[in-house]
């Protein structure tokens, strides 16, 4: 849209956020009303992702993998060689940052790096853009950069480890992070998404994110130490941005890769449990009816894949449906969720596996496929990746029940008196595809 200004010449949006951004940057804007987009965002077309790549060299080749199925790449922890494809060109730079073009063979990609003292930042982008920039804090500043068609900004952070304050906690600076973030958004109109490591974990970062934003992360950990530092905050709602976590390469951080539950194809999706951190599987060999689900300790198993189709809207008309389909069964004879007594399930009833039924069925009867239908629910909208799952049929969630004979736990109904309600909580992580 141009907007004609007493007649002069018209100003684009693009002219405008840029303008702003500048002058922003060098201190003669002090506020800016602006407008921050609070919700469905295009830029949540664009699928991120981020890593600590621990000073390897050798880990560029896995910077490069990321950077093939995702627009956005923050990385943290950059080794102080950039890629050999980068080298002795000419960056361009602003201000601290320097920007490199990046092409293996066909594909090009853009690299942006932010060196410092501690702990060099970088970002991998699709796009080109020409708003990059130092968002400076007073430990470790943020690497921003814009994507002007799409009004957003991206910045890779890296929070103190609080090593070098001992009377500080790890990630103690996160919150200013996030607040210099957004500031910077909002003043230019913008909205924004912070990727990185984080060095705290969400449930401990919740309270002091800024309103109105939310955390995307995959539940699991993240780092070889069993927590989980790295992940996305954003003032965009999506359900777009679900995470998981990737293969490592040589690096005490995993990846975190950010995406859409799948439809169908190859890869599907693994459901985390928060109250025993075990994925949903398939119990004993085989898929055939009346098969018990569990969960069970985290693997690479064919068994812990899903895949979540659209199946309609809940009975109240406000969720998407799913059904929930076994990757072990076969194509042309899938096998869906269920519980083990149908429609008339009570609390206690186990899920099993069942032939998937139809959509649509004859007006006047029963719908006896109306089971294996769930709806998701985030039981804390600053957490979306979050779910509790909601069978249509029988109006109970689904929980962590008793200990299976092996390894796990049966998974059924539950009694919508939880006295834990983690055993209710659900992550849904899109299985990577691993290098590309």
């Amino acid at each position: 849209m141009m907007h004609a200004l007493n007649g002069t010449r018209p100003v684009t949006r693009t002219a405008s956020v840029l303008a702003a951004l500048l002058l922003l940057l060098s201190g003669a804007l002090a506020a800016w009303p602006g407008q921050a987009h609070a919700a469905s965002s295009p830029a949540d077309e664009l699928s991120p992702a981020t890593w600590n790549m621990q000073y390897s060299r050798d880990n560029w080749n896995k910077a490069w993998e990321l950077g093939g199925p995702h627009h956005v790449v923050a990385l943290q922890e950059l080794p102080q060689a950039l890629p050999a494809e980068v080298q002795g060109q000419q960056p361009r730079v602003q201000g601290n940052v320097e920007r490199y073009t990046w092409q293996r063979g066909d594909r090009q990609r853009y690299l942006y790096v932010l060196r410092q003292p501690s702990r060099t930042l970088g970002m991998v982008t699709s796009f080109q853009s020409d708003v990059y920039f130092e968002i400076t804090a007073p430990y470790r500043s943020m690497l921003a950069v814009v994507d002007m068609t799409r009004s957003m900004m991206f910045a890779s952070a890296h929070a103190s480890a609080g090593r070098r304050a001992p009377y500080s906690p790890a990630g103690a600076d996160a919150p200013a992070l996030l607040r210099r973030a957004e500031d910077t958004a909002r003043i230019a109109g913008i909205d924004w998404m912070v990727l990185g490591d984080f060095n705290r974990e969400p449930r401990q970062l919740l309270p002091d994110i800024p309103n109105g934003s939310r955390i995307y992360n995959s539940g699991r950990a993240t780092h070889r130490s069993g927590h989980e530092w790295d992940y996305g905050v954003s003032n965009v709602t999506t359900d777009r941005w679900r995470a998981g976590v990737g293969p490592n390469a040589a690096s005490d951080h995993w990846p975190v890769e950010f995406g859409t539950l799948r439809a169908a194809g190859e890869h599907g999706v693994a459901v985390h449990n928060v109250g025993n951190g075990e994925d949903l599987g398939v119990w004993g060999p085989g898929s055939r009816d009346g098969t018990p689900a569990s969960t069970e300790p985290v693997s690479s198993n064919r068994d812990e894949d899903w895949v979540f189709q659209p199946s309609g809207v809940s009975q109240d008309g406000k969720k998407k449906t799913f059904r929930i389909v076994s990757m072990t069964s076969p194509p042309d004879k899938p096998k869906c969720l269920d519980v083990e007594n149908g429609p008339l399930g009570r609390p206690g009833d186990r899920y099993v596996l069942q032939d998937c039924r139809p959509l649509e069925h004859p007006p006047g009867l029963p719908d006896l496929g109306a089971s294996q239908n769930f709806s998701l629910t985030s039981p804390d909208p600053r957490l979306p990746n979050m779910h509790v799952l909601t069978n249509e049929a029988t109006g109970f969630d689904a929980s962590v029940l008793d200990r299976a004979p092996a390894l796990g736990h049966w998974i059924g109904q539950g009694d919508k008196h939880p006295e834990d309600a983690r055993k209710y909580y659900f992550y849904l992580n899109p299985v990577t595809a691993g290098p590309s």
